[in-house]
């Protein structure tokens, strides 16, 4: 079944990538459009930053204890990376202390949270209308 996606925001969906692990970036860069797959898994990791600065490990983490998702890193940071290209999320570089080494943190930017409340809304009136369809079949 397809998801009718065409309210989505543009940087939310591609039809040419259907899968997580096969996320190109040059592919998504040619075209802004990606699968829903990989617009769900965005939105939930810009939800994870709605309300505060989280390191790459901390969104990994969050992505899996709070969604069930397991997300590579090799997945998960060229997705930080593009989700900062389009400018939903910023990277925060900070240092520990003068004897470690730096912290990347992440947070959402305003267009970032235009993008997730706007994707919310997609995603609740997909929802709706894929139980209509279930409850036409169930019939």
């Amino acid at each position: 079944m397809m998801v009718d996606s065409s309210n989505f925001p543009a940087a939310l969906v591609d039809r040419k990538n259907d899968s997580i692990g096969e996320a190109n970036e040059s592919v998504m860069m040619e075209s802004p459009r990606r699968s829903w797959r990989m617009a769900f898994v965005d939105l939930q990791i810009l939800s994870l930053l709605h309300s505060q600065r989280l390191t790459g490990y901390s969104i990994r983490k969050n992505l899996n204890s709070r969604f069930g998702i397991l997300i590579s890193f090799g997945t998960l940071y060229p997705r930080l990376k593009f989700l900062e290209k389009i400018q939903v999320l910023r990277s925060v570089v900070a240092n520990r202390s003068s004897a470690t080494s730096s912290v990347v943190t992440y947070e959402l930017t305003e267009k970032g949270m235009d993008d997730l409340k706007n994707g919310l809304v997609s995603y609740q009136s997909s929802l709706k209308k894929m139980e209509q369809i279930l409850e036409l079949q169930m019939r």
